[in-house]
């Protein structure tokens, strides 16, 4: 849904004032190796939106 989100505001010639970075994990709910591994490539952002909070809280 993020993703979509983002290619709206990209068709509607939206720029974001700030850097924005889409990662797709897929290891997270384990391991966390693929995020650990681009954060030794990247920095850490400032703040995160995690779209499938709700479904831990189940």
């Amino acid at each position: 849904m993020i993703y979509f989100a983002v290619m709206i505001l990209k068709n509607l010639d939206y720029h974001l004032s700030q850097l924005s970075c889409l990662i797709f994990a897929t290891d997270e709910e384990n391991s966390w190796q693929g995020v650990a591994y681009y954060f030794k490539k990247e920095t850490m952002p400032d703040f995160g939106i995690f779209p499938d909070g709700i479904l831990s809280m189940i």
